[in-house]
């Protein structure tokens, strides 16, 4: 059965579901995601060695939760705890929502010839807070141009 990215999020269809042939041996589990092919398609496979089609969100930040204009929303909702805020607001939103995954979460802005970062990346507590697999961007090379 071949379906688009298109129909397989209006299913609602799980990769589980989907009879996936293994085109290469799985791996050992190592403790960490990889990629591979299953079905003559790239993967992402969990450390179990099972592919996982990766739904996720990319820039989570408080800072406008931090802006004057809302008062103090931070400190009263969260007790300004970036731990709180992951846990009790935003880990609970990305599943009820079927994300499944955390994108690169530092903003970057381009102006004129170089890269002006807006936002800290996210640390690896704060990656683990959250609960689910996540994807941390690398910068190495200045490609928003």
């Amino acid at each position: 059965m071949r379906m688009t990215r298109r129909q397989f999020l209006a299913a609602g269809a799980s990769v589980a579901a989907m009879p996936l042939r293994a085109a290469t041996p799985r791996p050992e589990p190592k403790g960490f995601f990889t990629v591979g092919q299953r079905g003559g398609r790239w993967w992402f496979i969990t450390p179990a060695g099972e592919p996982f089609f990766s739904i996720g969100l990319n820039h989570i930040d408080p800072s406008p939760l931090r802006l004057a204009e809302n008062g103090d929303l931070w400190q009263r909702k969260y007790g300004n705890s970036m731990e709180r805020w992951l846990k009790e607001a935003v880990a609970p939103d990305l599943r009820a929502w079927g994300f499944n995954s955390v994108g690169w979460t530092q903003e970057v802005v381009t102006r004129g010839p170089t890269n002006h970062r807006h936002s800290r990346a996210f640390t690896f507590e704060e990656y683990q807070w959250l609960g689910v697999p996540y994807c941390h961007q690398l910068p190495f090379a200045d490609f928003h141009q």
